[in-house]
C-alpha cells in the first residue's frame, strides 16, 4: 500500500443528469462511507432540466463538495477532459451518477495501487443492486469490442484476485491526471459516450503502464441507469 503518511488530493468526478433518485445515494455514501481522508467531491451538472435537481445540488453544504454547471450537449468524454483540465489535483476518479459506495476502503484501495509509478489507471469491483458481479476487469473481444470478465475460460472465478488487464471501465477508476492528459485523455470526438474508457485504457498500455483490477474496492453499479445501455459500434477503431 501507499504510505500511510502520503494521501494526496484526489478529486472525484461525478457526472450528472437530473434522475436524484440515484444521485442522491452515489453522493452521500461517498461522504459518509470513505475513509480516505483527502478527496473532493466535483458534481458535473449537464442539463439538468427537474426543480429538485437543482434545489438537491443547493443544498448540499459539505466542503469537500463543489458543482459545476455543464449546459453544452451531452458528451461524456468531453465532460470528463474539460473538468479534468480545471482540477487542480494530482489524482482524478472518475465515479457514475449511478454508483453507490459499499466498501469504505474503496478509495483507499485504488489509491493504494494509483501511486504506483508503473500504474496507468485502477478500477474497482462493482456490483448489480442483486449483489451479483457487474464488474471484474475487461476483456477485449467480448461482444464485438470489449466486455466485462465474468468467468475464465476454466470456470474458475477471478473475481477476489488482485491482476492486470487490458481494460477497466470508467464507471469507477482512479489515475494520475499527468497520466490522463498524457494521452490526451477521453477521444471527445469518435468515442463521445460508450467506449471511451476502453480507448483510454488501450493508449496506457501502448506506454505501458499497467491497468490494474483491485478487487478491494467494492461498489455497487446501478448499470446505465441514467443515460442508457451502450449501442453496437460495428465500426468502432482503437
Amino acid at each position: 500500500l501507499y504510505k500511510q503518511e502520503t494521501n494526496p488530493l484526489v478529486s472525484v468526478i461525478v457526472p450528472t443528469k437530473d434522475r436524484i433518485d440515484l444521485l442522491v445515494p452515489c453522493i452521500e455514501s461517498i461522504l459518509t462511507k470513505t475513509d480516505y481522508p483527502n478527496f473532493e467531491l466535483v458534481i458535473v451538472d449537464n442539463n439538468s432540466e427537474l426543480d429538485e435537481t437543482h434545489e438537491y445540488l443547493n443544498s448540499i453544504k459539505d466542503s469537500r463538495v463543489q458543482v459545476m454547471i455543464d449546459r453544452k450537449p451531452f458528451n461524456h468524454s468531453r465532460i470528463m477532459n474539460e473538468v479534468v483540465e480545471r482540477c487542480g489535483h494530482e489524482y482524478i476518479t472518475f465515479l457514475n451518477n449511478d454508483i453507490e459506495v459499499i466498501s469504505n476502503e474503496w478509495l483507499d484501495m485504488l489509491m493504494s495501487d494509483a501511486m504506483r509509478p508503473d500504474v496507468g489507471c485502477v478500477g474497482a469491483k462493482l456490483f448489480y443492486p442483486d449483489m451479483n458481479i457487474q464488474h471484474a476487469g475487461v476483456i477485449l473481444g467480448l461482444r464485438g469490442v470489449a466486455g466485462h470478465v465474468k468467468k475464465c475460460n476454466d470456470g474458475f472465478i477471478r473475481y477476489d484476485c488482485k491482476q492486470f488487464y487490458s481494460a477497466v471501465t470508467g464507471a469507477c477508476m482512479t489515475l494520475r491526471k499527468s497520466i490522463f492528459e498524457s494521452v490526451g485523455g477521453f477521444n471527445d470526438k469518435k468515442l463521445p459516450t460508450h467506449f471511451n474508457d476502453i480507448d483510454l485504457c488501450l493508449k496506457l498500455g501502448k506506454k505501458n503502464y499497467k491497468i490494474v483490477y483491485n478487487p478491494r474496492a467494492v461498489l455497487i453499479h446501478h448499470e446505465s441507469a441514467s443515460r442508457g445501455n451502450p449501442t453496437e459500434m460495428k465500426n468502432w477503431k482503437e
